[in-house]
């Protein structure tokens, strides 16, 4: 047996498959390997030796071929998933042990020290499909960091999320700021997808994935990489033509992500799984997208690790798939920057342009609600006010690109958000901004001063919140540079402060939907979002994502689902469909994020699937809905007051948009109090990317709703 399982590897592993990959524009091959790699060439039983040299023999071929290289640590020691190809033998997952952790980081010194300098070397995957506890899966990936940053200054390094809970979570860990990568696995497998059709699943790709991949690509963290997915979905056999068209889509989606995508495998007993299967018999067509970007390459995905069990060693060793890095299509860009440029003309010819003269001061007398005079700045003022834009100045980055702190001549303080070169999202938010928020002004919404244009580079110019966003008071894990690390922030915002944050975000809502001259929609309503003035006075920021409504227009539907996860109501995720009550759901997560100082996410429990909105729920049910209060405030709060909001909060998360209130109410309960009717229970939506193979999303009642995937394998 040990002589079939070297010679299988032999002839599965070939020369020619470099070849094959060379010849189909492939530039990269990824290696996923076991922990007693180390230990080659006489691992301890029951491993099999010959790791090594088959990691040898690909960069030997590799090279070759002009092919580049990525190590994937795909079985731990003790299991870090407990399934067979991570070499656990009964399900068990001991990886957390000190021992196994520390035995795993030899592991990737072993690879770094090994091949950090070797030319062929792309980067290093340093765990495959953790399954563990964030808190352990942190620190790890924070030492492991370091570990390769010794050997290398380039390589990426390459995160592999959690099987539950929210990805975003590792864009808040401090990693680390060069060549840091994100590893999401895609399958449209198992129980939730058996009984949908092929255009459900299609959907399901442009509305579900393709909403978390925009809302990842837009965190300032580390690149997005699809990791794995196959052409195949659902339960059943389908026509080529349908198989050609969920390919195609998954294709459209996946080339979305920064870092690139892979195929899993290429090669496979089950054709819909075999990558080469898909090309040879075009059930997968790559050469369109591949000449629309000019003959982007692409990266294959190889798997040599040696199982335990002897039964699976074939579909173990036999496992290969295929990574799709991309560049960002520049032509795309430019057309969009052509765009807003003459959108912004019209502007610029009827204003003058601020070159921070003293007698001006933006006090224009005008009362709320009226036109905002939108000034078009100088670049040089800008550059001198931010003293020239220095790291000092910087308050925060996102996806539309870093925001600075600045001070004109008159000594008025601003804040510039300046556009990200490569942030082709960003253009759009900024084109919206400016047309949108220059007509709406209110006490509780963000005042945009002007703007900016120098050749391609564009800014937004605000008033400065010398506060800071909420979330820098509410969590101690903020991407808020300043104020994050400040953990009395959250000590000092009491409840009446709170209860005055919440009563002035219901405003500025109610004046969007309500009362401006136009009818708006957020669509990213969020914590990080709410800025707060010198007073501690809540302001709505960020208006890119925004819609107007016209008329007596009270729903609205989009292909194109932007957000973030945990603030989005059921009816946008599933299908793309918003209205005035998609920001009345999102209102009612930061009610419930504000009373408690959790994030709606921030629940991992694999066993039991929930979110803030669940917990606070259950605790509602059993007359203990002071259990959600945060600790930090201690019995100093009012309890009526308390309550009441918890109850608000629950309503406005309700699963059906018919069952929440309008702002008008809300507004209306939280100045008075009126009869409320009881809340049901809120969906759960969650944004994991993988979860246990067969498994059923967990469910307590009709209302749930399960954004989850299923592993396929």
């Amino acid at each position: 047996m040990l002589f079939e399982r070297q010679d299988h590897r032999k002839s599965y592993i070939t020369r020619e498959d470099f070849q094959y990959l060379s010849q189909h524009d492939i530039n990269t091959v990824k290696i996923p390997v076991g922990w007693w790699i180390t230990k080659d060439p006489n691992p301890p039983a029951p491993y099999v030796g010959g790791s090594l040299a088959a990691l040898d023999n690909a960069f030997k071929w590799a090279k070759e071929f002009d092919i580049k290289c990525i190590i994937d640590l795909h079985a731990a020691p003790g299991s870090q998933n407990g399934r067979d190809h991570s070499s656990s033998r009964d399900d068990t997952i001991d990886w957390t042990k000190s021992e196994n952790i520390q035995q795993t980081l030899e592991v990737v010194e072993f690879l770094a020290a090994k091949y950090g300098n070797d030319s062929s070397l792309l980067g290093i995957d340093l765990l495959n499909d953790p399954d563990v506890p964030f808190d352990a899966l942190q620190k790890y990936y924070k030492d492991a960091y370091d570990i390769v940053r010794k050997y290398s200054a380039t390589a990426y390094v390459i995160m592999c999320q959690l099987n539950s809970g929210d990805p975003a979570d590792l864009y808040r860990v401090n990693t680390g700021k060069s060549n840091v990568v994100l590893d999401l696995h895609y399958y449209n497998l198992g129980s939730t997808f058996e009984n949908i059709s092929v255009q459900e699943n299609i959907n399901y790709l442009y509305n579900t994935r393709k909403t978390q991949m925009n809302s990842l690509n837009a965190s300032d963290g580390p690149l997005l990489f699809i990791g794995e997915w196959v052409n195949h979905f659902g339960k059943g056999e389908y026509s080529q033509r349908e198989y050609q068209e969920y390919g195609s889509a998954q294709l459209d989606v996946y080339r979305l992500a920064s870092f690139g995508w892979a195929y899993w495998t290429l090669k496979n007993v089950n054709n819909h799984w075999s990558l080469m299967w898909n090309i040879d018999n075009n059930y997968l067509q790559l050469a369109a997208p591949i000449t629309a970007v000019k003959k982007r390459k692409a990266i294959v995905y190889w798997k040599i690790v040696v199982p335990v069990i002897v039964l699976v060693v074939a579909s173990i060793m036999c496992v290969l798939g295929y990574i799709y890095l991309f560049k960002r299509n520049k032509t795309q860009k430019r057309e969009r920057l052509k765009a807003l440029q003459g959108v912004l003309t019209d502007l610029m010819k009827s204003k003058a342009t601020y070159n921070d003269t003293t007698d001006n001061s933006f006090e224009d007398g005008k009362t709320e609600g009226e036109t905002h005079e939108l000034q078009i700045f100088n670049y040089t003022c800008l550059s001198n006010a931010t003293n020239n834009f220095c790291l000092k100045n910087k308050l925060g980055e996102g996806g539309f690109g870093p925001v600075y702190k600045g001070q004109l001549q008159n000594e008025k303080e601003i804040a510039v958000k300046r556009l990200s070169k490569y942030s082709g999202q960003g253009i759009e938010e900024f084109k919206n901004e400016v047309v949108l928020i220059s007509k709406l002004q209110h006490r509780n919404l963000v005042k945009l001063l002007g703007c900016c244009i120098r050749g391609e580079e564009y800014m937004l110019i605000y008033e400065y919140m010398p506060k800071g966003s909420l979330d820098a008071y509410l969590f101690a894990n903020s991407s808020m540079c300043v104020l994050a690390t400040d953990p009395s922030k959250r000590a000092k915002l009491d409840w009446d402060k709170r209860f005055n944050i919440i009563g002035g975000i219901a405003r500025g809502l109610l004046y969007l939907h309500r009362d401006s001259r136009l009818r708006v929609i957020h669509r990213d309503l969020k914590v990080s979002n709410i800025l707060l003035d010198e007073n501690m006075i809540p302001k709505i920021s960020d208006f890119g994502m925004a819609r107007i409504f016209g008329g007596d227009q009270i729903i609205a539907d989009t292909n194109r689902v932007v957000g973030t996860f945990g603030y989005m109501s059921p009816e946008y995720i599933m299908g793309g469909t918003f209205s005035d009550k998609s920001d009345v759901f999102s209102f009612g997560v930061l009610i419930l994020e504000i009373i408690s100082s959790k994030r709606n996410n921030s629940f991992y429990n694999p066993e039991k699937p929930s979110n803030l909105l669940l917990h606070t729920w259950r605790l509602w049910n059993d007359g203990r809905w002071s259990e959600i209060v945060d600790e930090a405030l201690s019995d100093l709060y009012s309890p009526l007051e308390v309550k009441k909001c918890v109850h608000i909060g629950l309503l406005c998360v309700q699963n059906r948009a018919m069952d929440r209130p309008t702002m008008t109410e809300v507004d209306l309960m939280l100045i008075s109090e009126t009869d409320r009717p009881s809340p049901k229970e809120p969906p759960y939506i969650s944004p994991r990317s993988s979860d246990k193979p067969n498994s059923n999303p967990t469910s307590s009642s009709s209302n749930h709703v399960a954004i989850t995937t299923v592993e396929g394998r």
